[in-house]
């Protein structure tokens, strides 16, 4: 029976990845993947209890991860995101950057994007020890400092100043 619902949960979200493909408004899209992930939650949470995870699972769950990031709810993302580094998991072969780099690009650029990362400082610093010790490239490194230079500028400007400094460090055209 848990296999046969495993099918069918992989079908549904096989067809809702082809109908996301299919959405061209930006903003459609974000709305569809915000209403869906709600039939996603207990998936997610039983898939990270058990010890057997196929490779279509596996998609799924880096998929619905990055879905998480893609509408803001970046404390599931990073949930998600602290399950899949601290098991070893390894980004799905279609993904060309690494778990580490997607998360951190993602997040930090989702929240420069709103124009209030200080609304996020907490959110950037957990991204900042997350992926602490991962290699990424410069460029990717430089927009998480750049994030956190901008969370940081309001309430302590020396950190903030050092953090967009290494932003200036890792990529001079990082927009510092």
């Amino acid at each position: 029976k848990v296999v046969q619902e495993e099918s069918v949960m992989m079908g549904q979200f096989n067809m809702d990845c082809n109908n996301m493909v299919h959405i061209k408004s930006h903003t459609r899209r974000l709305e569809a993947k915000r209403h869906t992930l709600e039939k996603y939650q207990q998936w997610l949470n039983a898939f990270m209890q058990r010890r057997d995870r196929g490779k279509a699972d596996i998609r799924a769950f880096f998929w619905l991860l990055l879905w998480h990031i893609d509408v803001g709810d970046w404390q599931r993302g990073l949930e998600l995101a602290r399950f899949a580094l601290v098991a070893g998991m390894a980004s799905p072969i279609d993904f060309s950057r690494t778990l580490a780099e997607t998360v951190c690009e993602e997040i930090a650029g989702g929240i420069l994007k709103t124009g209030k990362p200080n609304d996020h400082a907490d959110v950037l610093e957990e991204v900042a020890e997350l992926v602490v010790g991962h290699d990424m490239t410069d460029q990717i490194a430089a927009k998480l400092y750049k994030a956190r230079g901008l969370a940081w500028l309001e309430v302590d400007p020396d950190k903030a100043r050092e953090l967009l400094m290494e932003a200036l460090k890792y990529d001079s055209n990082a927009g510092v």
